[in-house]
């Protein structure tokens, strides 16, 4: 599991460099590291699952069949390929350049590396993500406990055409 979010016991909103080391608990709310994905996933096969649940206490999924990020040196950048699932496709449409976020850049709030012409994405969305044009979908926002219409909180846009709040998120790589 490289990330959990649940109860908004852990911030997500940090630097660099804990989003390159990781942060939280493994048994609740945490960030695995992106060096420490890198390492799981650098030269090997592996498909990324979000597992997202609403306020309903609904579950959705979205698999992608490709799942690889580059090291530090590269900012670690995202490669994605083979959406399925019934969420809806937030992180590589191909219809919508903005939407791909393959070949995105990790940001965070004092490493701004999205393309967004009118500020920084990890600032309106207050965490940290491989940001394009601040994204369809956002697992590391900031936890609301209940669904806040228009809040940019956790996000998965496909699922409910909105941004929606969802109460927990699950990102989980297999081989």
């Amino acid at each position: 599991m490289i990330q959990r979010r649940q109860d908004g016991s852990t911030e997500f909103y940090r630097d660099w460099s804990d989003y390159k080391n990781g942060f939280g608990s493994l048994k609740g709310e945490h960030w695995l590291g992106n060096d420490n994905i890198f390492t799981i996933v650098n030269g090997k096969s592996y498909k990324l699952r979000i597992d997202i649940e609403d306020w309903s206490g609904e579950w959705r999924y979205a698999q992608y069949e490709i799942f690889k990020i580059a090291d530090e040196s590269e900012e670690y950048k995202l490669t994605l390929a083979g959406y399925s699932g019934n969420a809806g496709d937030a992180m590589l449409d191909n219809v919508i350049q903005e939407i791909n976020l393959t070949g995105q850049i990790f940001s965070t709030r004092d490493r701004d590396n999205d393309i967004w012409p009118n500020g920084q994405c990890t600032s309106s969305r207050r965490s940290g993500w491989w940001f394009k044009m601040c994204s369809y979908c956002n697992p590391n926002g900031i936890y609301f406990p209940e669904t806040v219409p228009g809040s940019f909180g956790i996000y998965w846009y496909p699922w409910k055409n909105s941004f929606e709040g969802m109460q927990s998120v699950i990102m989980k790589v297999k081989h």
